[in-house]
């Protein structure tokens, strides 16, 4: 007869656990979400004070990084520059960016091959809202 198996974590104290969803081929190390406009400012030439601005072009920058379990598919083959079908940790409205509108792109890959360790892959994906 089996003996029973010990619980593989507890949590002691109150604290907010992180939402990261495990992307295809990764298990999910660290996910990081930044948001951003362009912006543009106006002076008086009498005072030299911003007395006008304009804040456009928001985009929100998804870097997520993780160690590799299958080297056949999914981020881990997927060229710089490419669409983003879909993103596991950006499958709800996130400060008003919406997945199922715009463009998300694939950028800077970086895989880091360490002795005696898993291969590790850390990349960005841009999600372009008015690019269709």
């Amino acid at each position: 007869m089996p003996g029973t198996t010990p619980t593989a974590l507890y949590d002691l104290g109150t604290f907010t656990a992180s939402n990261a969803a495990q992307e295809q081929y990764l298990l999910v190390e660290s996910v990081k979400a930044s948001s951003k406009r362009e912006n543009k400012r106006w002076k008086s030439i009498v005072t030299r004070a911003n007395v006008l601005g304009r804040e456009s072009n928001p985009t929100m920058t998804w870097s997520i990084s993780g160690w590799v379990t299958a080297t056949t598919g999914g981020f881990i083959t997927q060229h710089p520059g490419t669409t983003v079908a879909t993103l596991a940790n950006f499958a709800a409205t996130t400060r008003g960016f919406d997945p199922t509108v715009g463009t998300l792109t694939f950028m800077d890959p970086e895989d880091d091959y360490s002795i005696d360790d898993l291969r590790k892959l850390s990349f960005k994906v841009e999600h372009e809202p008015f690019i269709v």
